[in-house]
């Protein structure tokens, strides 16, 4: 079978390798992997690998030999695991307490994207407590832990207040159910032909190609998206984080039904300098919003 490995190569980070196919234990039933999602913990661990590491922690696909200790479900069910390791591959042994059973109106690689941020954001709303009725503040909230938390804490009747990055992000969150997005630092509008070429050439890295960046550029336009956010939105800029062909949030702000703006001249990118200064302020504006 085959199996992405590590190269320890930035620029190629995995590549296929053939493998044999592994004996699962007798708890362990073995998955022919349909779908798998990578994680950021991964990623970190590529650029440094270990001898013998196996990445993969996030699979779903088909139950081919079922637990040989009874345990789990039978042959031919769709499933979805969290391994070890291993996950990258086109098989992979799994521990029965590691899987559950697919519902039929959940797509496999959907539910790839499930297990370990999943976990991370059940855990996380456990070890809080009960929050029916209580305030909880998101930051970092548009990430995939984030969103599962959002969309957790939200069924449980929690005024959801989430921090992201652009308003994008916080738009969707809005959607998951939080009550309120506050945005740091994001970008409302690009013009690409303005923007200095090290920006350029890392938008085209990034996007795979000049056309690309330059279609993603000119599609980064908040003014339509604006007057949609009719949840409270804070927006926090800052006075040195200052790109030629970037368009900062003010309008963002002054466009939204319910925005407010705060404005720090001294604030770098992203406000990392300047979090004394803004967090408080946004937490007296949270509360004022939700009450």
């Amino acid at each position: 079978m085959r199996r992405l490995i590590p190269t320890g190569v930035t620029s190629r980070p995995v590549e296929f390798a053939q493998d044999t196919q592994p004996a699962p234990a007798p708890d362990e039933v073995l998955i022919k992997i349909e779908a798998f999602s990578p994680n950021r913990g991964e990623t970190f661990l590529l650029e440094a690998p270990e001898p013998g590491l196996m990445p993969g922690k996030d699979v779903a696909g088909l139950v081919v030999q079922a637990a040989a200790d009874g345990s789990g479900p039978p042959a031919g069910s769709r499933v979805v695991g969290h391994p070890p390791m291993g996950g990258w591959a086109e098989y992979a042994a799994v521990p029965t307490h590691s899987i559950a059973v697919l519902p039929d109106a959940l797509a496999t690689v959907q539910a790839a994207a499930l297990p370990l941020a999943g976990i991370t954001a059940l855990r996380l709303l456990r070890t809080v407590g009960a929050v029916t009725g209580r305030r909880v503040l998101l930051t970092g909230a548009s990430g995939g832990v984030g969103h599962y938390l959002t969309e957790f804490a939200a069924a449980a009747r929690a005024e959801v207040t989430a921090v992201t990055a652009t308003a994008e992000r916080g738009a969707r969150l809005r959607e998951l159910g939080a009550a309120a997005a506050v945005t740091v630092s994001g970008p409302f509008r690009l013009y690409w032909d303005a923007l200095p070429p090290p920006v350029q050439d890392l938008l085209i890295q990034r996007a795979g190609g000049e056309e690309t960046a330059r279609r993603f550029a000119g599609q980064v336009d908040l003014s339509t998206l604006a007057p949609q956010i009719t949840c409270p939105l804070l927006v926090v800029d800052g006075g040195q984080d200052v790109i030629p062909g970037v368009t900062n949030g003010e309008p963002l702000a002054r466009l939204a039904p319910h925005g407010h703006y705060l404005y720090l001249p001294h604030g770098d990118h992203l406000l990392g300098n300047a979090r004394p200064d803004w967090l408080a302020a946004a937490a007296d504006w949270i509360s004022g919003a939700l009450a």
